[in-house]
């Protein structure tokens, strides 16, 4: 499922005026590739959860060496379209926790990595996305595009910072409204039309905008939601909990609940992982312990 999602980002990219993709989604931030997702960015995290999960497939031996390479370039190609700097975190840390669990070594981390930069320093959008303007600094310059010059984004270094100015607007509201905040989808629609001048600007974080929308008490039932999964997961198989952990990371400086493609796909890996788990241990009366081994749905 990730891999089609992800050849979509090819399509767009070879095809970006293609009427599916002004069916699917809008606006469109051609150069940047979203695939059928909104946004750059939900698009970019999920295939950077797609690349790490192939990894940890082929360790559980459930794919292929073969089916590994050719996912590997897949997503390696479709996040360096996407251009987004969160996912590219997100790949980042997702690499780390392969290390943890022992999925991967440093060696093919380097490896990946070298290689996931290689592919950064050959598009021309994810070049500029990293600060470095129209420098050609790769002779691969022309990959998807016609003319370089033609790229047209926003300044890499005034939408990271743009960020800090809505976390600042939303906390300016929470201490308005601290016990129910605002309401849900208010701040997007009024807060942060004031940021940016369009109206769609959410709080850029999972915690503030759940905060400034719904208050203490929607905060509070929210984290105690995540605190409940949380414990479901503690025998979790590493190809449903690693993925989590990064959707989670994900939200930390964006907001993609308001994706309904990412958030199904969100919610899929959380019941695969509830459902997955290993063991649970059940006390009876007399303190005797039994592991009981749980039915895979």
């Amino acid at each position: 499922m990730l891999q089609v999602i992800a050849v979509f980002g090819f399509l767009e990219a070879l095809f970006p005026n293609h009427w599916i993709f002004e069916l699917l989604k809008f606006p469109s931030y051609y150069p940047q590739i979203g695939s059928i997702m909104q946004n750059p960015n939900q698009f970019g995290v999920i295939v950077a959860i797609g690349l790490c999960l192939s990894l940890i497939l082929e360790k559980q031996n459930n794919i292929s060496k073969l089916e590994l390479y050719i996912s590997e370039f897949v997503f390696l190609i479709s996040l360096a379209l996407s251009a987004s700097r969160n996912a590219w975190l997100v790949l980042i840390f997702g690499m780390f926790l392969l290390l943890i669990y022992k999925i991967i070594s440093i060696r093919k981390m380097i490896l990946i990595m070298s290689l996931w930069l290689l592919c950064i320093i050959s598009i021309p959008v994810s070049t500029y996305r990293i600060g470095l303007g129209d420098i050609k600094i790769f002779p691969l310059i022309n990959l998807f595009v016609n003319n370089s010059s033609e790229i047209a984004l926003p300044s890499p270094v005034g939408t990271a910072l743009s960020r800090f100015a809505l976390w600042q607007a939303a906390i300016i509201e929470t201490i308005k409204r601290p016990i129910t905040g605002i309401g849900v989808g208010v701040f997007a629609e009024h807060i942060g039309v004031k940021v940016f001048g369009v109206k769609g600007y959410h709080a850029h974080n999972i915690f503030l905008n759940v905060l400034v929308e719904q208050g203490i008490i929607g905060l509070l039932l929210f984290t105690n939601f995540l605190v409940r999964i949380a414990s479901h997961l503690k025998y979790a198989n590493p190809v449903t909990i690693i993925p989590i952990m990064m959707f989670l990371a994900s939200q930390m400086p964006d907001f993609f609940a308001e994706d309904y493609t990412f958030t199904t796909i969100e919610f899929y890996f959380l019941a695969a992982a509830i459902n997955s788990q290993k063991d649970f241990v059940i006390e009876s009366k007399p303190q005797t312990i039994y592991n009981v081994q749980k039915t895979r749905n």
